[in-house]
């Protein structure tokens, strides 16, 4: 089971709670293991993607996309996956599931020695 979390003073909406849902079990479909964290902005008009197996603080590591890329269930799905696909590939991981060990040498081209911080994945 989810867990649903919202933020003090905001009211979670069953179709935001729906989109969120529809999102992290379409990325752990086809990327399973990493640990996607998905949060739903309707006020703020965003979807917000983080891959847990990749974060380290005070820095998160993900993706955010207007929430008018979103438009059917169709759509929503093929893109998250690119989404997910390219998150990984920005980490020089190999899209699929997460095992045990990978090692992130660079993020976006950047050595993980030059970066303001350092993904840990356990």
């Amino acid at each position: 089971m989810q867990e649903i979390i919202g933020l003090p003073g905001h009211k979670i909406e069953a179709v935001d709670i729906a989109l969120a849902e529809t999102i992290g079990d379409t990325l752990e479909k086809h990327y399973p293991g990493w640990g996607w964290m998905v949060n739903i902005d309707s006020e703020g008009g965003v979807v917000n993607v983080v891959v847990a197996r990749l974060q380290n603080s005070p820095r998160m590591y993900g993706y955010t996309m207007h929430l008018k890329n979103f438009a059917n269930h169709g759509i929503t799905a093929k893109r998250a996956v690119m989404m997910g696909g390219e998150l990984l590939e920005r980490a020089n991981c190999v899209r699929g599931p997460y095992k045990a060990g990978q090692s992130v040498k660079w993020i976006e081209g950047v050595p993980l020695k030059d970066q303001p911080f350092h993904p840990q994945l356990v």
